[in-house]
């Protein structure tokens, strides 16, 4: 079916960032297979990052003009190429009520819209960690506050479908093993029906956002003097150059019980099974159960060795960079 207008809305932490890369490094296949790519700021310059994100969310945060988009979005596909669909991608789409901007576009242009969706304890530890984490002090306290906002995706499909119309959300599991080669990249690719053996086509996925173990954010959460918002990650970047990846790979600290991660995916359970029955009515469960061995469930005492373990490493890379640059 030829669509006016893709959207791919994410959600956060579901590889958007590599769906990005590869859109941003395979653009003259993209645009092969019938697409239009806006630049960042959603014209037609040749700048093309991939990316909509802060261009679209300037629009949601301007509360003096909710119309706005409206206007942009009009000039944008006047102005594209001829019988080309526009491919827009920002993951901030899917949060909350972002579709009501979009009822009047929808309307005038024939749209389809990819979401990625993930188990939600997962995708709530995710979230702390990348974002909530900087600004708050208390999980669990948090977690009672984000069970409603964060992973509801029966209420975004919902949302999506009534300002685009009903089937035009193509749901999409987060799941390394759904992708072909385990690669989100060529997951979308297909999505987009670019060939897959095309040989200009770049699939690479390097690993653009890594996490860092979650035994290292009860350190750091919620100190001001350390981080603006949440989207500043200086501090992990400097943690990064000073230690590479050690604290990013291996098998994760998990700072919530099994039993709490349990609970929570309670919470989710009757929407879950909704909504697998809708769009995956060949699977028994719509998402992969826990595996609780792929977590590390520590002790109080144990968390806190490891977090002295971190510590001293740090400060023992601090003392080698310091001595590089030609301190004693």
């Amino acid at each position: 079916m030829k669509y006016d207008l893709i959207l791919h809305i994410g959600a956060n932490k579901t590889g958007s960032s590599a769906i990005q890369y590869f859109i941003r490094r395979n653009v003259a296949a993209i645009r092969a297979a019938g697409y239009a790519i806006p630049d960042r700021e959603l014209g037609w310059s040749a700048k093309i990052t991939g990316e909509h994100v802060f261009s679209t969310q300037q629009f949601f945060n301007d509360k003096s003009n909710p119309r706005a988009i409206d206007a942009k979005f009009d000039e944008m596909m006047a102005t594209k190429p001829s019988d080309s669909t526009v491919l827009i991608s920002g993951e901030n789409l899917s949060n909350f009520s972002n579709y009501d901007f979009f009822d009047e576009i929808c309307r005038k242009y024939k749209t389809r819209v990819i979401l990625y969706i993930r188990r939600q304890d997962d995708l709530l530890l995710s979230s702390w960690q990348q974002w909530y984490s900087k600004i708050e002090t208390d999980l669990h306290a948090w977690l009672i506050r984000a069970l409603p906002l964060i992973g509801n995706w029966e209420a975004t499909i919902d949302g999506w479908e009534k300002v685009a119309g009903a089937g035009s959300v193509d749901v999409r599991l987060f799941e390394r093993d759904q992708f072909p080669g385990g690669n989100i990249a060529a997951d979308f690719g297909a999505a987009l029906g670019v060939a897959p053996d095309a040989e200009e086509v770049d699939y690479s996925a390097p690993n653009i956002n890594p996490s860092f173990n979650d035994f290292i954010v009860p350190l750091v959460s919620g100190n001001r003097d350390m981080f603006r918002d949440v989207n500043d990650n200086a501090f992990y970047h400097y943690l990064e150059q000073l230690t590479g990846t050690k604290y990013t790979k291996g098998k994760k600290v998990s700072l919530i019980s099994p039993a709490h991660r349990d609970i929570i995916l309670s919470y989710y359970d009757q929407q879950n099974r909704r909504l697998c029955k809708r769009f995956f009515p060949g699977r028994r469960h719509l998402f992969k159960p826990v595996d609780h061995s792929s977590y590390e469930y520590l002790s109080r005492e144990a968390l806190v060795e490891r977090q002295l373990q971190f510590l001293t490493h740090v400060v023992y890379k601090m003392g080698e960079k310091i001595k590089a640059l030609g301190g004693k």
